[in-house]
């Protein structure tokens, strides 16, 4: 057994251990010491002592263990990139403060390993309860531990779940064992729910040929930075929570020349216990056209414009589970050099389970120094799925 995979104090001389002997086909089983009916293997206390051991260490006390996690498909055909992949990476840390206290932390947690739960039948009106499985939440469970039955004021496996819905954990802390004759249990875990930040790089190069799919354009890289905050709020009468973000899309040639850049800042999206939802919006874009564009009939931007302008947006999102919702749009502000106005209207009606009717109409008033125009635009659908049972 290393020496580093037990926490003890280098300076000792004798160490608590015991040994037992089984053997099955006689069912006997004999110990060194504690062999009473009131004592056993695991009882420290009624351990012997081993003396004269010396010399030992158990090195820094510090264990990393990375993870890597990685995949790839080819689609040939389709509208996108003949390869696509994926990859993912975390690290977790383990650490000795002293020999009878250890720290733990953990970025970006997998639990790809964990065991899964055995399938249970319920017929009560109460939750059924399922223990702990998750290696992070295990280890030193028990300094985490309530004296009781079934209630308790702590249950490791709320963490990371929203309602119901599974949240990956981004990071967490742990710290462990014993300072003189006080047990310590701290721990700290963040979800994916309150924070969120990521980047994602994509360049298409002027000989990509997507066959049978489509691209809008070539010759550019882009880059596509987000982080987004979004806290729930706690036995609040109307809101669940709200959603804070900052997005941006930075578009280059091939030569790093900036052609699109947008910023966009939600600053706020409150989402109510019915399922509605208010957004207030604000973002900046800025295009430098590399030839004329007519944005309408007889109203063309020459090759050369650089324009930066701002706008402003108010959305409001109907809950889907009502039979009539709806979605309302609204932004106004800057557009290239002049203005714009821009409003959309979508109402679903859904007469029964299965059938429902959508109503969509988009207008924007436009006015720039070459031209002023309105588009208007009215469409319906209707859908209807059904299901077969089967004797």
């Amino acid at each position: 057994m290393p020496f580093k995979t037990v926490n003890f104090d280098p300076n000792t001389e004798t160490w608590g251990a015991n040994f037992q002997r089984t053997v099955k086909r006689k069912n006997e089983e004999s110990l060194w010491t504690g062999w009473l009916r009131d004592e056993g293997l695991t009882r420290m206390s009624n351990a012997g002592r081993l003396a004269g051991i010396s010399g030992i260490s158990q090195g820094i006390g510090l264990d990393l263990k990375p993870y890597l996690l990685g995949a790839a498909s080819n689609s040939p055909g389709r509208d996108r990139a003949g390869t696509d992949g994926d990859a993912d990476i975390g690290l977790d840390v383990f650490y000795n403060v002293t020999p009878s206290l250890k720290a733990n932390f953990t970025v970006n947690t997998d639990f790809a390993e964990t065991e899964v739960d055995e399938r249970r039948t319920n017929l009560t009106r109460f939750p059924l309860f399922f223990p702990e499985k998750r290696e992070f939440f295990l280890d030193g469970s028990n300094f985490f531990s309530f004296p009781g039955g079934d209630e308790s004021p702590f249950f490791s496996r709320r963490i990371g779940l929203n309602a119901g819905t599974p949240q990956p954990i981004l990071y967490g802390a742990k710290l462990i064992g014993q300072a003189g004759r006080q047990d310590i249990g701290f721990l700290h875990v963040s979800t994916k729910d309150p924070y969120r930040a990521e980047v994602s790089f994509r360049e298409v190069q002027a000989a990509y040929d997507p066959a049978l799919g489509f691209t809008p354009r070539r010759n550019f890289r882009n880059w596509s930075p987000e982080i987004n905050w979004q806290p729930r709020f706690s036995g609040h009468r109307w809101f669940r929570g709200v959603q804070i973000s900052a997005e941006a899309g930075i578009n280059l040639d091939l030569d790093n020349h900036v052609t699109i850049a947008t910023c966009s800042s939600r600053r706020a999206e409150l989402e109510f216990h019915s399922g509605d939802s208010i957004e207030f919006q604000m973002f900046r874009q800025t295009e430098n056209l590399d030839e004329d564009f007519e944005i309408s009939d007889g109203v063309t931007l020459p090759i050369g414009s650089s324009c930066d302008w701002l706008r402003y947006q108010v959305v409001y999102d109907g809950a889907e589970h009502r039979a009539l919702s709806g979605r309302v749009e609204f932004s106004f502000g800057d557009f290239w050099n002049g203005s714009r106005r821009e409003l959309n209207l979508d109402l679903t009606l859904r007469p029964r389970p299965g059938v429902s009717l959508q109503l969509s109409s988009e207008f924007n008033d436009v006015n720039l120094p070459q031209g002023s125009f309105v588009t208007k635009l009215i469409a319906s659908t209707r859908a209807r799925s059904s299901t077969r049972g089967s004797r």
